[in-house]
């Protein structure tokens, strides 16, 4: 059966919609536009969509994944403007190609993701640069997390901040461009980051943005797309 492989993008009101929330809107979306989906068998069938990592309640994107598998091949073009026309203002599909049918799972195979934070800080005077960049150039930084069954346990989030890109800080401004591991194996939350930033350096964050730039899949050194790693 063809696979579709599309890209989207999740701003505005939508972003403060929760994942399951999402899953629902893109189903009925591809029902109204008339897809071709391929659905599941048995007593209650469903559209068979699967999905890229999780985004965070309150985080826009520019670049969610999912992967749509079809009944028949339809013109990608057509896909698109038929979605587009039934998304509610926010969910955009920027891109779609397909991909051979029994590729690896967009969950097996993201495992980094580009965000760019910005924020606004009340403190005044100097040394705030200093103290962002001492934090971002520390060897370890432990956070706690609770497993799903209670249980407490530090964890280093510095092998997980894959790439600093760029880390600008002044006029009370704190804007960051970072890669962050993120997957089913390991997955660093911005939030989580955030928390350690402010108990570090002492700043008081507000206003806080938070975009998803992009899902990537991360081999060595190298950084490719969901659709670069097919070609």
């Amino acid at each position: 059966m063809p696979l579709v492989r599309v890209e989207y993008e999740k701003k505005g009101r939508v972003a403060y919609i929760s994942h399951l929330d999402l899953i629902r809107v893109i189903q009925r979306a591809v029902r109204r536009a008339g897809i071709p989906v391929e659905y599941t068998k048995g007593f209650n069938p469903h559209a068979k969509i699967s999905f890229g990592p999780a985004l965070a309640l309150g985080t826009e994107s520019c670049g969610e994944m999912m992967d749509v598998q079809l009944e028949k091949e339809m013109e990608v073009k057509n896909f698109i403007e038929r979605m587009n026309a039934s998304f509610p203002d926010g969910i955009r599909v920027t891109k779609a190609e397909y991909i051979p049918d029994g590729s690896a799972s967009l969950t097996a195979l993201i495992n980094a993701a580009e965000y760019t934070i910005q924020a606004e800080y009340r403190q005044g005077g100097s040394g705030q640069e200093g103290r962002v960049s001492d934090f971002f150039n520390r060897r370890e930084i432990y956070i706690e997390k609770t497993s799903k069954k209670g249980k407490k346990r530090l964890i280093d989030i510095v092998p997980m901040i894959l790439e600093q890109k760029n880390i600008e800080v002044g006029g009370r401004r704190l804007s960051l461009d970072l890669i962050l591991e993120t997957g089913n194996e390991r997955n660093l939350k911005p939030a989580d980051l955030l928390f350690s930033l402010r108990a570090y350096t002492g700043l008081e964050l507000e206003n806080v943005r938070i975009q998803r730039q992009s899902l990537l899949i991360k081999r060595g050194e190298k950084y490719f797309t969901p659709f670069q790693v097919f070609k």
